[in-house]
Formats: structure tokens, C-alpha cells, sequence
């Protein structure tokens, strides 16, 4: 169905090396161009992380605060304007675009980057190479590089990436995982008991990249002929990729193995009467022109007071229950149902 809007109306931007947002229109453009794609995610591949949940904006320039989620969340950016930046992110059918604080944001890998094993130092050739995005725990500052430290998927990394690589804002670049089998898997002579630690090294005898978990089901594939003892893998998870040595008796040949990724977070439950809101229909903050959410499909949102056709609602958000307002075309009583607001 398509979607009703009288205001401006934008193509999301097209991604970009550098800034997204060299030649911003207005806010409340940016605002109905993103609450119109269809696929935004596809169309930018700029995201940032929010951390924590404090005041946010549904209406430019105005501040509200709904405590709700507390686990990090990843987000669509619509635009970056300093010390707020505008993100998209849909929840129980509802899209919305809210302006966060930028110091709400989790500081992340930018882009694809090395991993060096000291700071200042040049990373291995081949070496571990982290995602845009990856949700590393900082650490010390030294020479330009900050600590990392990460550990996910039976992969663990202690090291050094430059300071500037990371920030509030985030390219997609993890790696594809559907489809590829193993060649190899870790030898674990407790059986999943505790599990065998295996260094990655730079080289036969070199310095240690990573850790890797034998109890898990990591997926390495063979990146080379053995050498004295030792022989060359690539490991890949979907927000890491690794090239380095193990000993040859770490390893066993094994057939390919399936692997599968999920996530969701919330809002605290609600009671009360329902309205059903049909999809397209926008939402606004409350005595504002500029809607915030759009519906993606036909949802039931709880209602407060209905002025003729404009009807109050409480939407799920991933920052927490927030209050909104939407213009009916025509609000249906149905009986047994909940009313019905259709939007054209």
C-alpha cells in the first residue's frame, strides 16, 4: 500500500565513502525520506549503535525521554548533525525516526579494520581483520591505536586498532556466512568439557593473532599447505575474519557444518483499549506536523483520547514506549474489534 504524506518527499541517500550527508536537505525532508523507503538498510550502508537510552528527539529540537530498552541496539542513520544524529529503526511493524544523542552512541569499529598486535606496529599480512560495527571493549590509548578487546564465536582478540578507526558511526561490512562449509575443525579432546584454547599465530612460531575455542562451533577453512608442523587457516565469523597458523595436530578434516544469527529487544508490556492502524499510516508527536513513525504493516497500538479523527497512541519503540498522534481518514468502530484507522 502506498503511503500517505503531504510533506516533502526524499529518496534515502545513496551511500558513500566519506560523510552520507554532504549536501543535506532539510531535516524534516531527511525525516519523510526515510519513513518512505522501502528497503532503507539497502540504500546506506551507514548504522550507529545506541548504548544507552537517554532524552531523544521525535520532534526536531524538541527533547523527550522514555526509559525502556537497556541492551545495545543497532540503527538505520538518516543523518548526522553534530551533537544529535538521526536514526531509523523499525519495531513491532512501526518504523521510527528519532534524533539520539551522540554521546548515547556506542563507539565502534568504522569500517573494516586491522587488528595490530602492538600499538604503532603495521598488522600482519593476512591477519585479523574486525567488521564495521563489532562491539569491541576499549581499552588504553597509545601511539594514534586504542586496546580492543573482543571475543565472540569461539574467536578471542586482544589488540590494537587506530584511534581514528573508531566512532559513533558505522559502515555495514560484515562478512556473508550463508552457504560456506568448513574444511576444518578444531581437535578438542574434552569433547566440549571445558574446551582446548588454540593460539592463532602470524606465522609458524609467530606471535599470536587470536584464541581459538575447540569447544565451539568455529568454522575454519584450510588457507594453504602445511609447513613444518604448522598449517596455514582462514577463520571467519560474520564480524571477523582471520588469517594465521596452527599446529597441525590442532586440526582435523571434517564435512561442512550449517550456522544461523538472531536478536530482538524490547519494551516493558502494556494494557488497555486498542486501536488498529492500517499500514502507511504516519505518526506524529503530539501538537507537531512532523510525523516520527509509520506503520509497516496493520498493527494494533494501544489508544488514549480520540478528537474526532485524530487519535492518540502509545508506539513500541526500541528506546521504550513513546506517545504519538495519528490523522485518520476515516476511524471504523467494528464491533468486537478494535477500531480500525484507515489512512486512505
Amino acid at each position: 500500500m502506498a503511503p500517505r504524506y503531504s510533506g516533502p518527499m526524499l529518496l534515502f541517500f545513496a551511500a558513500a565513502a566519506a560523510a552520507p550527508w554532504p549536501d543535506a536537505p532539510t531535516v524534516a525532508a531527511r525525516i519523510a525520506g526515510a519513513l518512505s523507503a522501502a528497503s532503507p538498510g539497502q540504500d546506506t550502508p551507514w548504522r550507529a549503535t545506541v548504548a544507552a537510552i537517554g532524552p531523544f528527539e521525535l520532534t526536531p529540537g524538541r527533547r523527550t525521554f522514555s526509559p525502556g530498552n537497556t541492551q545495545p541496539f543497532d540503527t538505520i542513520v538518516v543523518s548526522d548533525e553534530g551533537a544529535v544524529v538521526r536514526v531509523s529503526h523499525d519495531h513491532q511493524g512501526v518504523r521510527v525516526v528519532v534524533g539520539v544523542g551522540r554521546e548515547d552512541l556506542a563507539l565502534r569499529p568504522d569500517d573494516r579494520a586491522p587488528v595490530r598486535a602492538e600499538p604503532g606496529k603495521a598488522p600482519a599480512a593476512g591477519g585479523v581483520v574486525l567488521a564495521g560495527g563489532t562491539a569491541v571493549t576499549l581499552g588504553a590509548r597509545a601511539l594514534g591505536d586504542v586496546r580492543i578487546a573482543w571475543s565472540d564465536d569461539g574467536l578471542t582478540l586482544d589488540g590494537w586498532v587506530p584511534a581514528a578507526a573508531v566512532g559513533p558511526l558505522w559502515r555495514v561490512t560484515r562478512w556473508p556466512m550463508d552457504g560456506r562449509f568448513a574444511d576444518l575443525a578444531l581437535v578438542d579432546p574434552t569433547h566440549g568439557d571445558g574446551g582446548v584454547s588454540v593460539p592463532l599465530r602470524d606465522g609458524p612460531e609467530g606471535d599470536v593473532l587470536a584464541t581459538l575455542r575447540a569447544d565451539t562451533a568455529l568454522l575454519l577453512f584450510a588457507a594453504g599447505p602445511a609447513r613444518g608442523g604448522w598449517r596455514p587457516v582462514e577463520v571467519r565469523t560474520p564480524a571477523a575474519q582471520a588469517h594465521g597458523w596452527v599446529p597441525v595436530d590442532a586440526v582435523v578434516d571434517v564435512s561442512g557444518y550449517g550456522v544461523g544469527f538472531g536478536g530482538g529487544s524490547g519494551g516493558p508490556p502494556l494494557t488497555g483499549p486498542l486501536v488498529e492502524l492500517a499500514e502507511g499510516a504516519y505518526i506524529r508527536a503530539v501538537d507537531t506536523t512532523i510525523p516520527f513513525g509509520r506503520t509497516l504493516r496493520d498493527v494494533q497500538l494501544y489508544r488514549g483520547a480520540v478528537e474526532g479523527r485524530r487519535v492518540r497512541v502509545t508506539v513500541p519503540t526500541a528506546w521504550g514506549n513513546v506517545s504519538g498522534e495519528v490523522e485518520c481518514v476515516r476511524l471504523t468502530e467494528r464491533e468486537g474489534k478494535a477500531p480500525r484507522c484507515e489512512v486512505e
